[in-house]
């Protein structure tokens, strides 16, 4: 063990500590540091204490250092604490926010907090969200202040125009998600369901027993709420009424429909029905893909769906389902398309 608390040291060596193969626990509570980092590995490390010292954010370099470090321990203790610090929070340092709070080697016995503009703000995925919401509106008024100056030729207003659209549609997927989540929580949603899952009856296994449960679990953690339902294609249709009359109503009273593609699905004749009607009733349409199928291979609505619209890719990986991009930005994306 090394102690060097409360010595009022600014900086470290960056070969201080790398030498010394039994070092497990390294403290520096209560100096003046703005940062740490060391050239190579602490071979034995397993607490590293940098409480009390005047770190206000840790760039990319850093975080990454200690990701590295906590990666070597994958089987062993490793723990970093930075609490008491007087961490800066802006648009700039989204990532080391998002840092703070995912890593679980951060110790985090009492709330963490960073400076947003002046205040104390909590830092948590809600806080984080709603913090990159803002800064999403920044952009846009920065955005908009730079078009009204900066017309000098074609070009320029053509590429700045562009920019100012896709950025305008974002902004306005965040109100219709701020909405959606609104509505939800007070029960004044207007849908049923809040999405239709159009998947074929042979992918059972992929959809009920893995993509279902990790997508509600997702949404309710995403919404802060369980008062949504998922409509399971023709699993919520009702007994002694038409296939297909069944088949609108449900899409009708789903907010968006979600399409897994598959070989199945590909060959299913009335999962292309599916589609088509969620198409023609101009429902939003977000699509998961079970499995890389040629394009050849791929019918006529969802090849051409398939380039416009949004897709994640799962994988059963030891029997759990991953997900690129993400579920969690897959389910924001599906709420920010909810009319």
């Amino acid at each position: 063990m090394v102690d060097i608390s409360n010595n009022e040291l600014k900086s470290i060596p960056g070969n201080m500590f790398t030498r010394i193969q039994t070092l497990e626990y390294l403290l520096m509570s209560g100096n003046r540091l703005t940062s740490f980092s060391q050239q190579g590995y602490i071979v034995n490390l397993g607490y590293l204490d940098l409480r009390r010292n005047l770190i206000v954010s840790l760039d990319s370099k850093l975080m990454k250092w200690l990701d590295q470090e906590s990666k070597r321990k994958r089987n062993e203790t490793f723990y970093v604490d930075l609490q008491e610090n007087p961490f800066h929070c802006s648009c700039d340092n989204i990532a080391f926010m998002e840092w703070l709070v995912h890593s679980d080697y951060v110790i985090k016995d009492i709330p963490l907090t960073c400076d947003w503009k002046r205040y104390s703000l909590a830092l948590n995925n809600n806080s984080i969200q709603i913090k990159k919401d803002e800064c999403i509106t920044f952009n846009f008024e920065w955005l908009y202040m730079t078009l009204s100056v900066s017309l000098c030729t074609i070009l320029l207003v053509i590429i700045t125009w562009k920019s100012y659209n896709r950025l305008k549609d974002r902004l306005e997927s965040v109100r219709r998600r701020r909405r959606a989540i609104e509505a939800i929580q007070n029960d004044t949603f207007i849908y049923q369901y809040l999405a239709y899952i159009s998947f074929s009856d042979t992918d059972d296994d992929e959809v009920l027993n893995h993509l279902s449960p990790v997508l509600n679990q997702t949404m309710r953690d995403t919404i802060g709420s369980f008062k949504f339902d998922l409509c399971l294609g023709e699993l919520k249709f009702r007994l002694g009424f038409r296939r297909f009359a069944e088949l609108e109503r449900c899409i009708r009273n789903s907010a968006v429909v979600l399409a897994v593609i598959s070989h199945n699905y590909c060959h299913n004749e009335f999962c292309i029905d599916e589609l088509t009607e969620a198409f023609e009733l101009k429902k939003p349409i977000l699509f998961v893909l079970v499995k890389d199928i040629p394009e050849h291979q791929l019918p006529a609505v969802v090849k051409r769906l398939l380039k416009t619209n949004t897709i994640s890719k799962m994988e059963l990986v030891d029997g759990q389902p991953q997900f690129v991009p993400s579920l969690e930005m897959f389910c924001i994306s599906l709420l920010g398309m909810v009319e």
